[in-house]
């Protein structure tokens, strides 16, 4: 009896062990079935969207991505995290530059450069190449972080131009599908809208981003590539007659009452709200915008043209713009090959038309852009012409000088000479140190 009870303890131990061992024996499959890929972000108005196709993949894949929305203190939490050695698989990045080049040579991020690389650069080409350079690193970079190398990819990209009601330019006899394209054109537009008593142009001038935006675009289009670098590095002084021009272009602004009232001290939110209302016809703002005026008003018929050219400027008008959300994959993945498979299907041609759509941004791969919509589309051509990337950006207290410089133009109180002479001198100062 005692023999019996021995033999059937013994086939159940054999049974039990055996279980044990086919089911630590899986497939790939069941091993993707386990894997979960963290991803940090702080796109809050994108969280819906983006727990949708984490759904998506796991159904399609059986990996489970986290969609981890951390909020306000984003950028607080990545670098205790990164300190700590505990980031997620992927973070959600801003653009490349300093803080990516810090986070690399403390080997925290995922080196990217044979995978875009592979099958004659395939994966590279996919994105807008301005964008994708954010996360490159060139060659002897200031950073020191390996030369030619990749560590970031982006997800959606931006630039400014300027939108435009079609309806209320049909109302003054202009012709909707057709704005101006010069600077002259776009006077005797602004004109035809007064005379309609419709108020031509508005711009959030409180918000001083777009002060200086505005005489940076005009600078790249009287000075060109080689003097901005030089105007940025010291070599050449702001008193130069294209620094002048392009200050001037502002002044035409109050000379020929194209401003809205009150735009001068007008916050972008408030500028905002004011076009979507129809009060004006025209309103400069970034390719983000597309999704505020949608807030706003539904039932707006949109245009946008980029800035118009000067008609005395030798040089072509560039595109102010970039990475709007960008992302990498970090060290601390124990998943590598998951998460990579992951992020090239989340950064394909389907789930980029599709965030394009929830969002209305555009999207970072220029294969989505027969997909989207046609005012982002409008967006998405000055994605090829953005301004060269000199490496070089000017100093605070210098653009400080000028963003005031812009307000005190709109409201008549300085002329562009004087202006320009002080950003001059606070730029020798700084030199100086």
């Amino acid at each position: 009896m005692k023999k019996a009870w021995r033999i059937l303890f013994a086939v159940a131990v054999l049974i039990g062990m055996t279980g044990l061992f086919i089911s630590g024996c899986g497939t790939k499959g069941s091993k993707e079935e386990q894997v979960t890929i963290t991803f940090w972000h702080w796109w809050a108005d994108q969280q819906p969207m983006l727990e949708k196709l984490a759904e998506t993949y796991e159904d399609e894949t059986g990996v489970k991505v986290a969609m981890e929305l951390i909020g306000t203190d984003y950028f607080k939490k990545l670098q205790a995290a990164a300190g700590a050695n505990t980031l997620p698989d992927i973070i959600g990045l801003a653009g490349g530059g300093e803080l990516l080049a810090r986070y690399v040579k403390a080997d925290r991020i995922y080196n990217l450069t044979e995978e875009l690389n592979a099958n004659d650069g395939a994966w590279n080409k996919t994105f807008f190449p301005r964008a994708l350079e954010a996360f490159r690193f060139e060659e002897n970079n200031i950073y020191k972080v390996e030369d030619n190398t990749y560590w970031g990819v982006p997800i959606s990209v931006m630039n400014i131009q300027i939108f435009y009601h079609k309806d209320l330019f049909k109302k003054a006899g202009l012709d909707p599908e057709k704005p101006p394209k010069t600077w002259s054109e776009f006077l005797a537009a602004s004109k035809k809208l007064r005379e309609a008593d419709i108020s031509p142009f508005i711009a959030g001038f409180g918000d001083l981003w777009i002060d200086y935006t505005i005489f940076n675009a005009y600078c790249w289009s009287y000075l060109g590539k080689e003097n901005m670098r030089k105007l940025y590095s010291g070599e050449l002084p702001y008193t130069h007659g294209g620094c002048v021009k392009s200050l001037q272009r502002i002044v035409d602004l109050r000379a020929n009452k194209v401003l809205y009232e009150g735009a001068v001290s007008m916050q972008n939110k408030e500028a905002e709200i004011n076009f979507a209302n129809k009060k004006v016809a025209m309103m400069l703002n970034g390719s983000w915008a597309v999704n505020v005026y949608n807030g706003l008003n539904t039932e707006l018929d949109l245009g946008v043209f980029p800035f118009p050219k000067p008609d005395d400027a030798e040089h072509p008008m560039y595109f102010i713009g970039g990475v709007g959300k960008g992302c990498a994959i970090t060290q601390n993945t124990e998943d590598a090959e998951e998460t990579l498979a992951f992020l090239k299907w989340f950064l394909a041609k389907a789930q980029q038309v599709m965030l394009a759509k929830e969002s209305r941004q555009i999207p970072a791969n220029v294969q989505a852009m027969d997909d989207i919509d046609p005012l982002l589309q409008g967006f998405a051509k000055g994605m090829h012409s953005l301004t060269p990337d000199l490496k070089l950006e000017e100093k605070n207290e210098v653009r400080e000088v000028l963003q005031k410089g812009v307000q005190s133009i709109i409201i008549g109180e300085e002329i562009p000479q004087d202006i320009l002479k002080k950003a001059w001198e606070v730029k020798q100062r700084i030199m100086k140190k």
